[in-house]
């Protein structure tokens, strides 16, 4: 362990600080299923360090209260904590008898919402071909589930509406705290699955570019009412949206959800559950996924919020598969990402024995620290690869292994496998590999795990005060000036 002076700790603290080379332009999306009254659930999200926090309630200790939101901001000012909400329905809280259904849907509307939507505003209310009302689906899984009656699609493009989503969604916002919201199921496709039947106007079903339409009205009702708010905490929301998809069953159909998105004139997007297939899929379909990333990310001048979520249902047998997998996604993302404020989010659930154990490989994928990238990505030898500040990120998306020359002196980024200048090595079929700079491991990583994290601090502490000889010195000089 190397002995350090207040000059060391001086520099230290400053390499430290969000504007410091090594900070890292890609940070990880964290789901709150914590329990918030746990007493580790605020030092694993500082551990974290997240983008975002994703707040989607399905028990009462999963609800993060006021008192929460304070504790995270005091702890985490740069992350931004979001709420979800399921557009475009309103629910009748009397009705519901499912558990889950009634702490999840509580942040949608009151009572008292519904009871006025219901006796003044029939008109917002969308029905059928038959004349009967669409009513929200959840199929019954545990105890999550919705009946016909519990719950009501309402028009998006209807004025009475969106003036009702804005104000509930200003209520979260400036009454509770949160920093913004998750616009579910704004899908440019009409998400048939979640409700009991399809909405019609003037007696036809609606198709997907009039129900595309409708959402783009909507959010674009939402923007301009930000624009125009007195409030800078509504300024200055961020409000998501579930916009663009990318899982099974609309990967390939002939939807432009760059334009669409570009319409909506949205804050922030999620892209959800890409490279599901990422053995199966052929290249084209690979580049495809990664264009649509990368000119969603994009948007707003590079500047768009938001995530990228896998969370597909699917059951992987053992750790080993979810970790390539993980890994696959994450190189991918940083290929296409243009967004310093897009983050990523990567969950398995593995199979052992008769239990489902969820695992996030995210967590440890989003902390190396790579930098700012160095342009767009190239291809060599059926091989991807972008350069950052810190390293390079390569994908091979085809059914065999390509060779790659090492350029610099790298590392692996999750291991101890070194890759000189020169040396020629060979990337698996369907794979990712983020390497870093062997030369540059930051000044601030004083246990050499090529992370600086709390326990870099922890090191720090333990060495103060303690003395240091001019080798040391010297030592530090020539890493800060690396």
């Amino acid at each position: 362990m190397r002995k350090l002076s207040l000059f060391a700790i001086l520099f230290s603290l400053t390499l430290i600080s969000p504007i410091s080379a090594f900070a890292a332009p890609y940070r990880s999306m964290q789901i709150s299923f914590a329990n918030m009254g746990s007493p580790d659930a605020l030092t694993k999200m500082e551990r974290i360090n997240p983008l975002y926090i994703f707040n989607n309630p399905f028990w009462e200790n999963r609800i993060i209260s006021w008192s929460d939101l304070k504790k995270i901001h005091a702890r985490l000012p740069d992350t931004k904590v979001i709420l979800h909400l399921t557009c475009c329905s309103i629910f009748n809280p009397s009705e519901l008898d499912s558990p889950i259904a009634k702490i999840n849907f509580s942040t949608q509307n009151t009572q008292m919402d519904f009871n006025s939507a219901w006796n003044n505003h029939q008109d917002a209310f969308m029905k059928n071909v038959k004349g009967d009302y669409v009513y929200h689906r959840n199929e019954k899984n545990g105890e999550m589930w919705t009946n016909e009656g519990d719950g009501f699609l309402m028009d998006p493009a209807n004025e009475y509406y969106q003036d009702l989503l804005y104000n509930r969604i200003k209520q979260h916002i400036v009454g509770r705290g949160f920093d913004g919201v998750y616009l579910d199921v704004m899908y440019p496709v009409f998400m048939s699955p979640f409700y009991f039947s399809r909405p019609a106007e003037n007696g036809q079903v609606i198709d997907n570019v009039a129900w595309q339409s409708k959402l783009i009205s909507l959010s674009n009702y939402l923007v301009t009412r930000q624009q125009k708010d007195p409030d800078p905490a509504m300024q200055n929301a961020l409000i998501i949206t579930n916009s663009v998809g990318g899982g099974p069953g609309d990967s390939n159909d002939p939807i432009d959800r760059v334009a669409y998105n570009r319409d909506l004139r949205t804050k922030g997007v999620q892209i959800e559950n890409p490279f599901h297939n990422y053995k199966e899929a052929n290249v084209e379909s690979w580049l495809n996924t990664i264009s649509r990333i990368r000119e969603i990310t994009a948007l707003r001048n590079g500047q768009m919020a938001g995530w990228l979520n896998y969370h597909h249902s699917d059951r992987m047998k053992n750790t080993a598969e979810c970790e390539s997998h993980a890994l696959f996604a994450y190189a991918s993302y940083l290929l296409a990402n243009e967004s310093p404020n897009f983050a990523f989010y990567f969950q398995c659930k593995i199979v052992a024995g008769q239990k489902v154990n969820q695992v996030e490989p995210s967590e440890t994928l989003t902390q190396i620290r790579l930098g700012k990238d160095q342009g767009q990505y190239s291809k060599t030898n059926s091989l991807y690869l972008r350069s950052f500040e810190n390293g390079l990120v390569l994908v091979n998306p085809t059914n065999r292994a390509h060779s790659y020359t090492s350029p610099l002196d790298l590392k692996n980024a999750y291991g101890s496998t070194l890759y000189p200048t020169g040396k020629q090595f060979a990337v698996p079929a369907h794979s990712g590999l983020v390497l870093i700079s062997a030369d540059k491991t930051p000044p601030v990583d004083f246990n050499q795990d090529g992370k600086v994290t709390k326990e870099d601090h922890a090191a720090l502490i333990s060495e103060f005060g303690k003395p240091y000889t001019i080798f040391d010195y010297n030592k530090l000089v020539r890493a800060l000036k690396k």
